[in-house]
């Protein structure tokens, strides 16, 4: 497999029949000189957020070949002993377009003794499974519009976007939870110190797509804030004093850190953002589809809610402080 450029890998298992595991273990030799970078998890399509383990030295154990043996006990993946249907192996950080080598993945059985303190020997056995890639099967038609890019405002004067054979592009992303459709800003999120900045209009972004004969996808903010302005920042130094990190363009955003990576608390929401209940993203659909009848065309093919709602504690924890998990638990109670 290839991690560059943040890749990753899930195996999944749709109704997997959940039982309390004993360890995740598998094969790894990764490019030499690369160091620690694989990052693993479970997840869970009721969308338990879970926690992210990074392979260090703890997890590992040298093996012939340059290969390593890899044990995560299944109380550092899953402490909270939740139900999970799937494995996501991802790199945290960037690395070199090489390729990673995985083997014998496997979940071991519990024990009476502490997973942590699993004895291999006894419990690392795993039952090999077989799979066949049969390419004399009949052949099944894909749709077109999986061959589809994302939309990188950065880059979006590039033309090698457009010679790319794309089919589709979609307006999305972190900063997509924020974004103001009436004053076309967004917050730049933890990705970026915070800050609210101004950005191309999705009605530019709809009409580039319809030139090129790209079918667009637009997600829309679920999470409840979106950007006020183009220039507020959620921890200013003024107000938070010196910080972890400050934006190299502008003194005034901090990331939101103290001493020791300690996490800053927030101030008010309303520091960057506005409110945008349902009704206010109701408006903007409202909009694109007006314009659509006065033109004629379909301007949107399919509307994303929002972005990765299980990070939105991580990524917009300047307004969002309460997990997601807990807000539909108590909502359904």
């Amino acid at each position: 497999m290839h991690f560059a450029n943040w890749g990753g890998w899930i195996l999944a298992k749709p109704g997997l029949k959940w039982q309390t595991l004993g360890a995740l273990q598998f094969r790894v030799k990764t490019p030499a000189g690369e160091g620690d970078f694989l990052e693993v998890r479970v997840e869970s399509s009721a969308m338990t957020t879970f926690p992210r383990i990074k392979i260090g030295p703890q997890h590992r154990s040298a093996a012939a070949g340059g290969w390593f043996d890899i044990h995560v006990p299944a109380d550092e993946l899953d402490p909270d002993n939740a139900p999970f249907d799937r494995v996501v192996l991802r790199a945290f950080r960037e690395i070199d377009d090489a390729v990673t080598l995985v083997d014998g993945m496997a979940f071991t059985r519990s024990s009476p003794e502490s997973s942590s303190h699993l004895d291999l020997a006894r419990y690392g056995s795993a039952q090999p499974s077989k799979m066949v890639v049969s390419c004399e099967a009949k052949a099944t038609r894909v749709s077109p519009l999986i061959y589809g890019i994302g939309y990188l405002p950065l880059n979006d004067d590039s033309a090698a976007q457009w010679t790319l054979g794309a089919t589709a592009r979609r307006w999305g992303g972190n900063s997509s939870s924020r974004y103001n459709w009436e004053i076309s800003a967004w917050n730049l999120d933890a990705d970026w110190f915070f800050e609210n900045k101004e950005t191309r209009s999705y009605t530019q972004f709809l009409s580039d797509d319809a030139s090129h004969g790209m079918t667009s996808a637009v997600t829309v903010p679920m999470l409840g804030w979106v950007a006020k302005d183009g220039t507020s920042v959620s921890f200013p130094v003024s107000t938070f004093g010196a910080q972890g990190r400050t934006d190299p363009y502008n003194n005034e955003a901090g990331d939101g850190t103290g001493s020791g990576g300690s996490k800053l608390t927030p101030g008010p929401a309303t520091r960057t953002s506005l409110a945008a209940p349902p009704d206010w993203v109701k408006r903007w659909i409202a909009t694109i589809l007006g314009a659509d009848a006065r033109s004629g065309k379909r301007s949107v093919r399919e509307y994303i809610l929002d972005n990765e709602p299980m990070l939105w504690t991580q990524t917009h924890r300047d307004v969002r402080t309460r997990s997601v998990d807990r807000f539909l638990r108590r909502a359904n109670a």
